[in-house]
């Protein structure tokens, strides 16, 4: 599990699994069985290889020698302020590169929008993260330490955590293996145990990994799909992805996602005024939409530094006469209101921008 092409190369023994945990143990010499408790200690007590008694102390050593620490420090903190308790936080990591994450407070509980890439590839024009482009990939223990800072923070400030959101920086399926093993350690009973249902993953539409995705975790996993136009041309022009797979793929690819039963695909539309938020995009957007199993979150759009002046968001008015309008097509809608703005948090905002 050592990549022994890099100088730093080590073990991130948080970014393991815990098939893979037996598996690197054994590698080192220490028998695969501490497994399941050493996993509880590292991620449930969230507690140094140092103080798992159930092992020698020269196994301990062994894999303390070993070991690479994982860096992504909380180096920021970003109120929004007002009557909205949104919070963006700023991570560093071991390269010096940063990457945002939002505390999202909801009643007594909080969600946690964690990133999973530095940058993004998918060039959408309507978000600032895909101006960076994409610098790399987080590893699986930075996805990990990002959600275990907030979710300290969140029980510090009296609203423990309670659901995680791939909606952060980069497009989560994109490096799924790493997305993958980030979730297998956020689900496992021996860990933190989190549930299928408090976990959402948000995508652009890489329809292969959509269906990748629902078979690795059985449909369990929340899937928010950004689909953004009602028309293929539309979304051609406004995310780069349309052109690899089309409206008529994405739609294939979530009529085949496995739901469990009662549960919904989420479908994040992006309403640009005078470009998405038109009758003929909606009415269009509402005959794909029938009979899939989802429901139409509709985000008016938030304005970020550089964004190009085309885009502009929808006034109030507008925002109501398109859940009008779907809503009478019969289509299931809600409306995300905007969260975090004054903090640069909000959605499509992050990319390393401090507020004014």
């Amino acid at each position: 599990m050592i990549d022994t092409e890099r100088p730093d190369a080590g073990v991130e023994w948080r970014g393991l699994t815990r098939g893979e945990l037996a598996a690197t143990l054994v590698e080192h010499g220490v028998p695969g069985g501490h497994a399941q408790r050493l996993f509880g200690h590292l991620h449930r007590r969230q507690a140094p290889i140092e103080t798992f008694g159930a092992m020698s102390l020269r196994q301990r050593s062994r894999l303390a020698d070993v070991e690479r620490p994982t860096v992504c420090t909380l180096v920021e903190r970003h109120a929004a302020g007002a009557s909205d308790e949104t919070e963006k936080l700023v991570f560093r990591l071991r390269d010096g590169r940063r990457v945002e994450g939002v505390i999202i407070p909801e009643g007594p509980r909080s969600t946690f929008c964690v990133s999973s890439q530095v940058g993004c590839a998918m060039a959408c024009v309507f978000c600032a993260t895909a101006r960076l482009g994409l610098e790399r990939a987080l590893t699986v223990s930075e996805i990990i330490a990002q959600i275990y800072t907030a979710r300290a923070r969140c029980e510090a400030v009296g609203r423990p955590l309670r659901n995680v959101v791939f909606m952060g920086m980069g497009e989560p399926l994109h490096h799924y293996d790493v997305t993958r093993r980030a979730l297998e350690i956020l689900t496992d009973p021996a860990g933190i145990s989190l549930g299928f249902p408090r976990i959402t993953v948000s995508t652009v539409g890489l329809a292969p990994r959509i269906a990748q995705l629902g078979a690795d975790f059985g449909g369990r996993i929340q899937l928010a799909v950004s689909v953004n136009a009602g028309r293929q041309a539309t979304r051609a022009r406004i995310m780069p992805i349309g052109t690899t797979y089309d409206l008529d793929a994405l739609r294939a690819a979530i009529a085949a996602y496995p739901l469990p039963r009662n549960r919904y695909v989420l479908l994040e539309y992006v309403l640009l005024a005078g470009l998405t938020d038109t009758p003929d995009e909606l009415a269009a957007l509402a005959a794909w939409v029938r009979d899939l199993p989802a429901i139409v979150n509709l985000i008016p759009f938030n304005p970020f530094a550089d964004a190009p002046e085309t885009l502009q968001s929808p006034a109030d008015a507008d925002v109501s006469r398109a859940f009008a309008t779907l809503r009478a097509a019969g289509v299931p809608v809600s409306v995300r209101q905007p969260r975090g703005r004054r903090a640069v948090a909000a959605c499509g905002q992050l990319a390393r921008l401090r507020p004014e």
